[in-house]
């Protein structure tokens, strides 16, 4: 049984936003005019889809082997409908202490991504995703299919770019809610193909709470990411709260591991986080809106301004 049944109304906005963007301009080259920045329509049905919301109230969760399937599965098809070609990480990893091997089955998961290759002849990629999965009988809203539709959103509007320096790779990481288990299969995945990594940028719990007043965390690994995120902020205007740490979501295995990683979301936490009050009705789209605009300036202008760092 497929659990992603949206409502004709939203597939048919799906097609338009989807197949409509040639003749839709939805940013002006290098603009930083954030009203011109029209991706919450698209970002609105991507959050709608995961959670299961329609007419009906209906809410899913993206928590059991089969429900993980079947967003993995929705997660290509949308990739796809972007332009852009999904590719998958399938992973089995061992469970924490290896005696436990021998009761209970290895993690299994799968991540879905797609590479956007640079207009140069760049062997850098800079990392961006967000998990998809969710705890058990929770929507997941906020946590984190929000987090999946900024994710979407920059996939397509840094794919319109004339020029882009570096190589990108969007990722959606399993099994979040799991010890990070995707995110470190990711990791293993990108040493076994010897990525050269630029940077990782992990979303996570974004669009609670007022749009413009609240700040935003960068939960950072180091001075060189910490400064890339602070003159993005003071450019923008945007509030933003700079922290250290091992990681508190997916950015965790891509520190661990060495990278120069961040991770974003909301400073000021949904009270719905891991409940099954966590639903597409609390998401704020403007606040989603204004996370699009800050990652999207800052990841373009990497491309421009940030080689001086």
């Amino acid at each position: 049984m497929n659990i992603f049944r949206k409502p004709a109304l939203l597939s048919i906005l799906l097609l338009l936003i989807v197949f409509g963007f040639e003749n839709q301009p939805v940013l002006a080259q290098s603009s930083t005019d954030r009203t011109n920045f029209e991706v919450t329509e698209l970002q609105a049905i991507i959050v709608a889809t995961l959670t299961g919301y329609n007419e009906e109230g209906h809410h899913i969760s993206r928590s059991t082997p089969h429900e993980r399937t079947e967003t993995a599965d929705y997660l290509e098809q949308t990739f796809e409908q972007l332009g852009l070609i999904p590719l998958r990480d399938n992973y089995k990893m061992p469970n924490v202490n290896g005696l436990v091997d021998l009761l209970l089955a290895p993690y299994k998961g799968r991540n879905v991504f797609s590479v956007l290759k640079s207009t140069e002849s760049s062997k850098e990629y800079v990392l961006m995703g967000a998990h998809y999965d969710s705890e058990p009988e929770t929507p997941g809203a906020i946590d984190n299919a929000s987090g999946v539709a900024v994710t979407f959103a920059i996939a397509d509007l840094i794919k319109q770019q004339n020029h882009r320096k570096y190589n990108y790779i969007f990722v959606l990481f399993d099994q979040e809610e799991d010890d990070e288990v995707g995110s470190k299969a990711f990791v293993r995945f990108l040493k076994e193909k010897q990525y050269k990594i630029h940077s990782t940028h992990v979303l996570d719990v974004i669009g609670w709470g007022d749009s413009d007043t609240l700040a935003f965390e960068a939960q950072v690994s180091d001075d060189f990411i910490e400064r890339m995120y602070r003159k993005t902020a003071t450019r923008l205007d945007i509030p933003l709260n700079i922290t250290g740490g091992r990681g508190h979501s997916d950015n965790k295995s891509f520190n661990l591991a060495g990278y120069h990683s961040a991770g974003f979301w909301d400073d000021n936490l949904t009270p719905h986080i891991h409940k099954p009050s966590d639903t597409y009705e609390t998401v704020n789209f403007d606040r989603l809106r204004l996370a699009t605009y800050f990652m999207f300036e800052l990841l373009t202008n990497l491309d421009s301004s940030y080689d001086e760092l």
